[in-house]
């Protein structure tokens, strides 16, 4: 074979490797993981919404399946079976899962710190004195609800043992009266739905500051563990939702109502005391979530919920927050 032959053969083999080279199949890209996430009507959870429906998940590599609930019992219930793998909600309820299954959710970060619970009564009902021998609807077990409603009594001279508690979510509260209850524990936009059924709103978690009141969202340990990045991108996601919903509340409230019900006006002014990023690095820090948290945990146990303390610290993980700052 001549020199020109040789390179030509040369040539044509380059091509065709090079070809061959070229028509092969590219490794296709992970899909990032599903995070089914529960959440109620509380205007503090709102922004959980907005992180599916305007695509943040997705920009910050992650899919979210806001789930919206009707009550909260429905919650505690997927958690139990891994329906889902987090939720929107109170310390309490994120400390009697790691009871019942300890270290196996995780707090990530705080929501809001809304002093926005009320007792809503019937109109004849005047004064919180006149709740004695009374039915009272609350959500039991619930430092929003219950332990609400304790100090409420407790402040007016009264005690639990004063009145009928009636085990009730703040949904329920406003249809309830006079029928079921005399009076309940609610939120918006059930209070807003009470007053429009003339009820009057008898007293404001606003007048008794130390109630552990932390919205937060919990997540299982094991999908923090198996997929971090993914957590982290939920995270970042978060905190951009709630600078867009405080940004324009009347532009989102809409979408909102179309969830919870209402008025998209009722939604764009219902209020959260949001907790910012650097906030949640400074509560992370100095240990006032801890001490929340060790209220509520004094709480469960003196009403036989808890058979022993867990170790509060192990219930936080403020890595994420961290990250997201340094990025």
């Amino acid at each position: 074979m001549n020199k020109k032959s040789v390179i030509g053969f040369m040539f044509v083999t380059i091509i065709f490797i090079t070809g061959c080279g070229n028509n092969s199949t590219p490794t296709p890209t992970p899909e990032p993981p599903v995070i089914k996430i529960a959440w109620v009507a509380w205007p503090g959870a709102y922004p959980l919404m907005l992180i599916e429906e305007l695509g943040l998940d997705v920009k910050h590599g992650v899919r979210v399946d806001a789930i919206f609930y009707k009550d909260v019992i429905g919650i505690v219930n997927d958690l139990e079976t891994s329906k889902i793998q987090g939720s929107i909600t109170s310390l309490d309820d994120v400390i009697k899962q790691n009871n019942r299954h300890p270290n196996s959710t995780k707090i990530l970060f705080v929501g809001d710190k809304t002093q926005a619970d009320f007792v809503v009564a019937a109109p004849d009902i005047k004064r919180i004195a006149d709740l004695k021998g009374k039915r009272v609807g609350v959500l039991l077990g619930t430092t929003f609800g219950e332990l609400m409603v304790q100090r409420m009594l407790e402040d007016h001279g009264l005690s639990v043992k004063d009145v009928e508690l009636v085990n009730m979510d703040a949904s329920d509260v406003p249809d309830a009266i006079p029928q079921l209850i005399d009076a309940g524990a609610t939120w918006e936009p059930h209070l807003s739905k009470a007053k429009a059924n003339g009820l009057i709103e008898l007293y404001s978690d606003a007048n008794d500051l130390t109630l552990p009141l932390s919205l937060v969202l919990a997540l299982e340990t094991k999908t923090i563990e198996e997929h971090p990045e993914a957590v982290r991108g939920l995270v970042a996601a978060w905190f951009e939702a709630v600078a867009l919903w405080q940004a324009d509340p009347e532009k989102y409230g809409p979408l909102v109502a179309k969830v919870v019900g209402g008025t998209a006006e009722e939604a764009a002014n219902s209020q959260a005391d949001f907790i910012s990023l650097e906030q949640n690095i400074q509560r992370f820090a100095d240990e006032s979530l801890t001490k929340e948290a060790q209220v509520a945990t004094d709480f469960l146990i003196s009403t036989g919920q808890l058979n022993r303390a867990p170790d509060i610290k192990t219930l936080f993980d403020g890595s994420f927050l961290q990250q997201i700052k340094e990025n």
